[in-house]
């Protein structure tokens, strides 16, 4: 066996173990975050509200679907990492995905709803 794997995953379960204020953190920043996106005007986070319409059975609030019928995903990717210093996990088309996950802290989640509401502002 690997010992540097095994390593990890006793890190891992101790982190979960013991994670209970970091995820209601994390938590509280996700619902910030969809919040204050639904306050832009030409830049929509995927939202719950799809579930049970166009075939939508789930939703995993964790991964951050950007969409703009005015910005194609591609040129939302480009605008958050050249200027906002802020990568995301791919383009489509149609949608930037943002992945998070219970490590990111306010700041990072900060950062990315002030360069949305720059974007949207812009437009």
């Amino acid at each position: 066996p690997s010992y540097v794997f095994m390593a990890g995953i006793s890190k891992c379960m101790d982190f979960l173990e013991n994670g209970k204020d970091t995820f209601d953190e994390y938590y509280r920043n996700l619902e910030g975050i969809y919040d204050e996106a639904k306050k832009l005007k030409n830049i929509s986070l995927i939202n719950d509200e799809l579930i049970n319409k166009n075939n939508v059975s789930d939703f995993d609030c964790s991964k951050l679907i950007i969409y703009s019928e005015k910005l194609s995903g591609r040129e939302i990717y480009d605008m958050l990492r050249d200027n906002y210093q802020l990568m995301c996990e791919m383009a489509t088309p149609y949608i930037a995905l943002a992945m998070t996950s219970p490590c990111d802290d306010r700041e990072g989640f900060d950062r990315l709803i002030a360069a949305l509401k720059e974007i949207d502002e812009n437009i």
